[in-house]
């Protein structure tokens, strides 16, 4: 992929620059003040976790996280799933379904951080449970029509992640 300034000429007869920035502000401010839906973001920190250096690949115990960051964004949990362990249908566990969270660019620019694969999203399930998510797609490669603003370009990110146990990551 070329990078560089490119000008975008399409869609400029009725919609520009102008009008990009005005629907994204009706758009975060809407997201932000009345759907008011946040996430925690735990970030990998590259630098200090230890990784091998032949695939770069690195232990549960040896990862390290930087501060969380709080996140407005508007996001869906799939129903939970009950499955099982064994054939016969013993040993059943119910886990929480996976996520789906749209988070706009310039947000994560505001709060100066980037949701990559790998790490983890908190969302508070209740007073006293938070529910931890890996991220599996972290919606970098979005240019389709759908995930931009009437194809002019893109606003925001739809991220995917999957439950973990609280075995591997509890805050």
């Amino acid at each position: 992929m070329q990078k560089g300034k490119f000008p975008i000429t399409r869609n400029s007869l009725h919609f520009d620059e102008n009008m990009f920035q005005m629907f994204s502000e009706w758009a975060r401010d809407y997201t932000e003040s009345w759907i008011n839906q946040k996430i925690v973001l735990y970030q990998i920190d590259y630098i200090r976790t230890n990784s091998d250096d032949l695939y770069g690949e690195a232990n549960i115990d040896d990862i390290k996280y930087k501060s969380p960051v709080e996140l407005p964004c508007r996001y869906k949990i799939d129903k939970s799933t009950n499955e099982a362990y064994m054939k016969n249908k013993n040993a059943r566990y119910k886990q929480v379904g996976n996520i789906t969270l749209s988070v706009y660019e310039q947000t994560l620019q505001e709060y100066k951080c980037d949701i990559k694969y790998g790490d983890l999203i908190g969302v508070v399930a209740d007073e006293k449970t938070m529910i931890f998510f890996e991220v599996v797609d972290d919606g970098k490669a979005n240019f389709s029509n759908e995930e931009t603003m009437f194809g002019y370009k893109r606003f925001y990110r739809q991220i995917k992640g999957c439950a973990i146990d609280e075995t591997v990551f509890n805050g």
